[in-house]
């Protein structure tokens, strides 16, 4: 069985390459340029793991769909994986993370942690 990815990424370029890497490693990936905000929408998905970039544009949506998804009860359980450049992003991001469930990735990352982030987060889902 696949797992299914939701990859938040406004670069398009970048977005492109991920989906195809992810894809090629055998993950179910659905993309979007922004961050989705509706718990309902993302429950619906079925999702094993989101990959949620925040960035200077993407800050506040990203913001309130890390607080809606950790706080929504048919969505808590997805783990969240963030990428930013933003180190200051990054020190205040990591007491919103949830231990047991998500990540940090300070981007650029290689390739292969993120792979490795995103097959231990699903690996701990139940």
């Amino acid at each position: 069985m696949s797992h299914r990815i939701l990859l938040v990424e406004a670069d398009p370029e970048l977005r492109s390459v991920l989906q195809d890497v992810l894809a090629d490693e055998g993950y179910e990936v659905v993309t979007v340029a922004m961050p989705v905000v509706e718990p309902a929408v993302v429950a619906a998905l079925g999702l094993d793991a989101i990959v949620l970039e925040y960035s200077v544009r993407q800050q506040p949506r990203a913001r309130l769909m890390l607080g809606q998804i950790q706080s929504c009860s048919a969505t808590t359980a997805i783990p969240i994986i963030i990428s930013t450049t933003m180190a200051r992003a990054a020190e205040e991001l990591a007491g919103l993370l949830r231990p047991q469930s998500d990540a940090l990735l300070a981007k650029p990352f290689p390739i292969d942690d993120l792979l490795t982030t995103i097959e231990r987060t699903v690996a701990r889902r139940p």
